[in-house]
């Protein structure tokens, strides 16, 4: 397994809301606590920065993960019909 892969930055959208959320459960909706059958999924990351000998462990690094529902439709976003 290699010490260290670089990926790119990826832009935020095209549905981004900052809402500052601290939450390990992606299916709440934030407006009214309401919970959307989901899949489980694991994520398991290794957030590093990169040094002049390799990758080096980012402390109190947040990642921002958001994710449509199996309808496609992302939190704080009205659905079209």
């Amino acid at each position: 397994m290699p010490g260290c892969v670089v990926s790119p930055q990826q832009t935020e959208g095209p549905y981004f809301v900052d809402e500052k959320l601290n939450r390990s459960d992606i299916r709440a909706d934030p407006a009214d606590g309401s919970v959307k059958a989901g899949v489980p999924l694991q994520l398991k990351l290794h957030i590093s920065q990169i040094g002049g000998s390799g990758c080096i462990p980012l402390a109190g690094a947040i990642v921002d993960i958001w994710h449509c529902d199996a309808f496609g439709v992302y939190s704080d976003v009205i659905p079209f019909h």
